[in-house]
């Protein structure tokens, strides 16, 4: 039996690349998987996270991987779980994490409001995550495409 490696981040921790312009992407084994099959149709997001999702259903080992990917450009957001389910919200904003309910309800809130840019939800709305939730803390970085 292999050896768990196991690793202490700080909160202001960042571990993600951009392979271009177009993507932000964190950097987990299985998202490496995600930027594979992106470049492998040329860049059609949605089919990409379709093949990284029938990948993780039927992969031996990536399919016991509970996880949930937010995965976005211009044109899309999505969510990916490690049920092999790749779905689409209706409201233009999803959550992710322990504080990714409260977050997601209170952009919801805040996406009518005027003269708010997206940036401005974002924080607003991880502030007020950060409130409710005691495994959310608010120190967060916003990353823009």
């Amino acid at each position: 039996r292999p050896k768990q490696e196991r690793k202490c981040l700080s909160e202001n921790f960042r571990n993600y690349f951009s392979d271009n312009s177009k993507l932000i992407i964190p950097r987990h084994g299985t998202t490496i998987l995600c930027v594979r099959k992106n470049n492998e149709v040329v860049y059609q997001l949605l089919r990409s996270c379709v093949e990284l999702a029938k990948l993780w259903r039927t992969d031996r080992y990536l399919r016991h991987l509970e996880a949930v990917l937010i995965v976005a450009d211009k044109d899309i957001l999505l969510e990916v779980t490690g049920n092999g389910d790749v779905l689409e919200p209706s409201g233009n904003v999803l959550g992710t994490g322990s504080g990714g309910p409260y977050a997601m309800a209170a952009a919801r809130a805040l996406y009518d409001v005027e003269n708010l840019s997206a940036k401005d939800i974002a924080y607003k709305a991880m502030n007020i995550a950060a409130d409710m939730c005691c495994h959310t803390n608010n120190n967060f970085i916003c990353e823009t495409l």
